[in-house]
């Protein structure tokens, strides 16, 4: 069976521009909380807490066998 190629999306003038305002206002505001250093140690901080949960423990941990 032959694939088919995606099809683009036409957008209106107006969707594209709205679509572009709202990307230049994400990447600003990521620019925005990484300059933030308090904000980015509490992000590292919950990245850390959150990998815990998900994979059970740190990576580095060993368990003590009895």
């Amino acid at each position: 069976m032959k694939k088919s190629k995606p099809t683009a999306i036409k957008m209106s003038k107006e969707e594209m521009r709205w679509r572009t305002e709202d990307d230049m206002r994400t990447l600003q505001r990521a620019n925005e909380i990484q300059q933030d250093k308090t904000r980015m140690s509490a992000l590292k901080k919950a990245t850390m807490d959150l990998n815990k949960l998900v994979m059970g423990g740190s990576i580095n941990k060993t368990t003590k066998k009895k």
